[in-house]
């Protein structure tokens, strides 16, 4: 039997962790599109929780706002 690695982006209504979409949190490199789909696809999940695992994230700017929106 093959085991399967399960992320928490993998349970339904489980939160989204910014390393499953590149983000390194290595202090180095340019985590901003990784982070900024991470929020978008936490804006878009059941829970609606980014998961930002312990790290040093380089970022330049992520809008926190549903796509056409100006508040939450």
């Amino acid at each position: 039997m093959a085991l399967t690695k399960v992320s928490y982006s993998m349970i339904a209504g489980g939160a989204i962790n910014a390393l499953d979409y590149g983000a390194t949190g290595d202090g180095t490199t340019n985590d901003t599109a990784a982070i900024q789909a991470a929020i978008n696809a936490a804006l878009g999940s059941a829970s609606g929780t980014l998961w930002l695992p312990k790290g040093t994230y380089a970022v330049t700017s992520v809008n926190i706002y549903p796509t056409g929106s100006k508040s939450l």
